[in-house]
């Protein structure tokens, strides 16, 4: 957090990437922050359908239309105080529903704690000599991954908000509640997976959400379980399209010197519908939630993460060195996922971060 007061001032990622390297790294950072942006809508707006086709009888394309029409509206019109209202829904949600669901949850069963413990014993995904077996290709699918989530995320979002605070105090105090709550609600989380698995160790992981609902809320705690988890996805997708937004309007428009008479909020807005069917489309394409979610952080962390990092921690450098590190990631990335990715299943995101 100390590191980060030379940035305050700044009005995003690509703000202040511009400042230290020029206005070619200030539209490169645009231009990946925007497709990072775009990417982290598609992921709530598949979310969001696949709650709507679930519950409501929709197909998935018009889940997908309908779903997507809620969130950009919500997030063109709603402004900040929209983000800030369904992050207080948002955290009620995980505060007390994940908690209270456990609960009843944990419940359903006899010997609740002699069968989660069976299962652990038993099941070959808990036992650490598969988890630690070299043989296994997935191993070191799973390290990568594992190296991915060990970085820092620093996405458009996420470097607004820190932007954002009023002292490195206020940002440093943030972050350390955020992980407290966090390593909670994932706690918490994992418990219910566990459970679940338990209980139904046949189910498709991208149906649990759907099970859990179904099989364990009555119809009254249903409907505001639902509303709950539409809070959390609009949360989610409002902060990023806002973020994007700004960063359209104000880096990247005024990188290329696009004079446009209308104002900024009206850009933001128009950006926000823009964007809107581009993640449309990048939903309807997605089949594997996991994919999208790997796929979405290619746009970001081998390009801009790598190189803003190393600026918060005093290493600085030229402007095309940078340009040449952020194009070689990119180049990484593209023939990794051709031609290396098919055949090993390691995700591009750390060779491309690593080059």
């Amino acid at each position: 957090a100390p590191r980060i007061k030379e940035f305050f001032g700044d009005v995003s990622v690509a703000d202040t990437m511009g400042k230290l390297y020029g206005k070619n790294v200030r539209i490169i950072t645009s231009v990946a922050s925007i497709a990072s942006t775009i990417g982290s809508v598609a992921i709530q707006i598949k979310l969001l359908s696949i709650l709507f086709s679930y519950f409501l009888s929709f197909s998935s394309i018009y889940a997908v239309f309908i779903s997507s029409f809620i969130v950009v509206v919500y997030s063109s019109f709603g402004g900040i105080k929209s983000v800030t209202f369904t992050d207080i829904v948002q955290f009620i949600t995980f505060g007390i529903f994940l908690p209270g669901i456990a609960l009843v949850v944990w419940n359903t069963f006899d010997t609740p704690a002699g069968t989660v413990w069976s299962v652990i014993r038993v099941n070959p995904l808990f036992d650490y000599k598969q988890v630690f077996n070299y043989h296994d290709p997935k191993f070191y699918a799973a390290i990568a991954l594992f190296l991915y989530y060990t970085i820092p995320g620093l996405d458009p979002a996420t470097f607004h908000r820190i932007l954002l605070a009023k002292d490195t105090n206020q940002v440093r105090n943030s972050f350390v509640i955020s992980a407290i709550l966090c390593l909670f609600v994932a706690g918490i989380a994992c418990t219910i997976g566990m459970i679940i698995l338990s209980h139904n160790p046949n189910l498709n992981p991208d149906n649990l959400v759907m099970y859990l609902i179904d099989t364990y809320s009555y119809p009254g705690l249903k409907g505001l379980t639902l509303i709950g988890i539409m809070a959390m996805i609009m949360s989610t997708a409002d902060s990023y399209l806002h973020s994007g937004s700004v960063i359209f309007s104000y880096d990247f428009c005024k990188s290329l010197n696009i004079k446009i008479n209308s104002d900024e909020l009206l850009i933001a807005r128009v950006f926000s519908f823009v964007a809107g069917t581009f993640s449309i489309i990048l939903a309807l394409s997605a089949n594997n939630l996991f994919q999208l979610l790997l796929l979405v952080g290619n746009f970001y962390t081998p390009i801009i993460t790598m190189p803003l990092m190393l600026a918060i921690f005093g290493f600085r450098t030229t402007s095309r060195v940078v340009i040449s590190a952020m194009l070689i990631g990119v180049l990484t990335v593209v023939i990794w996922r051709i031609f290396i990715q098919p055949i090993i299943s390691i995700d591009s995101i750390i060779p491309g971060t690593l080059a």
